[in-house]
């Protein structure tokens, strides 16, 4: 079974996108709605953040754009956030302590870029 999403925009994708990935992940690490809101925020920076999303800059940009959107948002807030998402696995750290994005989503919201389409596609199993 196909299922096509059609007209996403890129805030609209990845939230499709975190919550399928929320059916195939063990329940303690599923995502709630505040950690996709950050998830999307911080994917749609500006590519110069490509290697700094997570810096202090690209953390003031996220709280800028949460701000203008009417949702008020700390440093220490978006910190705690990102500390629960690592702990889930979704965010991950190296031997650097450095933090990143999973590959599977920036893979998919670049193909999203490329193709503006969305489909997902489903094998049941009987």
């Amino acid at each position: 079974m196909n299922i096509k999403f059609k007209d996403l925009t890129e805030t609209q994708f990845i939230e499709k996108y975190l919550l399928l990935y929320n059916l195939s992940v063990d329940p303690s690490k599923r995502l709630v709605k505040s950690e996709i809101e950050l998830v999307q925020e911080f994917a749609l920076l500006p590519s110069k953040f490509e290697h700094s999303r997570f810096s202090s800059v690209g953390k003031n940009k996220v709280i800028e754009s949460l701000s203008s959107k009417g949702e008020t948002s700390t440093k220490a807030s978006i910190n705690s956030k990102i500390y629960d998402l690592i702990a889930k696995t979704f965010f991950y750290r190296d031997e650097d302590r450095v933090i990143y994005m999973p590959k599977h989503l920036l893979k998919a919201l670049q193909e999203f870029r490329n193709n503006k389409a969305f489909v997902v596609n489903i094998q049941l199993c009987s």
